[in-house]
């Protein structure tokens, strides 16, 4: 759909982990009023999950033994589960090609444009110019770093924010990020299923 409108399925999404974040904070408040101090030693779920655009990347049923310390424990209602997250982190930005005035000589290519999250590499069509011709990345030449960032010649980038209208008069056609992985532990409800995990590999895990 064009850009600023409304997704349903983004909608939705968004919704869903705002609430999640709501039930966590709400579970977390009233585990803390209550925390023991007795090392315990649970079952911690492991899933692998993306942290942006795409949702799920892959989801392991298996659980794992982890020494909890002296932490609190979940609730009676609620389980840890530990997730595995796919990260963005800006390190800078490709502005539009523009003429001696400052305006634009061409947009975001057609084999770019609507592509956020996919990895672009050296060369990659990255701009139609307005005579007809075709404009590539090259980092050396386009990428604007962000104060303190650096990439290595050869690490994999990514773009995102991908010809956003709102970011035309900013100078920025899409913005280039490094992608990571992060792992964290959550509480969630008992009767929680991650995405991609059948109800009865959640039941059993």
């Amino acid at each position: 759909g064009p850009h600023g409108s409304v997704r349903a399925g983004q909608f939705l999404t968004t919704r869903n982990l705002i609430t999640e974040a709501l039930d966590y904070l709400d579970r977390r408040n009233q585990r803390l009023s209550q925390a023991t101090s007795e090392a315990e030693t649970e079952t911690v779920e492991s899933h692998t999950v993306t942290a942006i655009s795409t949702g799920v990347v892959s989801v392991s049923a298996e659980g794992e033994k982890t020494a909890l310390g002296k932490r609190a424990q979940p609730a009676p209602s609620s389980r840890l589960v530990k997730a595995s997250l796919t990260i963005y982190s800006r390190v800078g930005f490709v502005d539009f090609p523009r003429d001696a005035m400052g305006d634009l000589r061409g947009t975001v290519h057609a084999d770019l444009d609507g592509r956020d999250f996919a990895e672009i590499g050296e060369g990659a069509l990255a701009f139609e110019i307005f005579d007809g011709t075709a404009r590539h990345f090259h980092r050396a030449r386009d990428l604007r770093l962000l104060p303190g960032a650096s990439v290595e010649p050869e690490e994999p980038l990514f773009a995102f924010f991908i010809n956003e209208p709102a970011y035309y008069e900013k100078g920025v056609a899409f913005v280039v990020a490094r992608r990571g992985e992060v792992e964290v532990t959550f509480e969630a409800r008992k009767d929680w299923v991650a995405p991609g995990v059948s109800a009865e590999m959640g039941e059993g895990s």
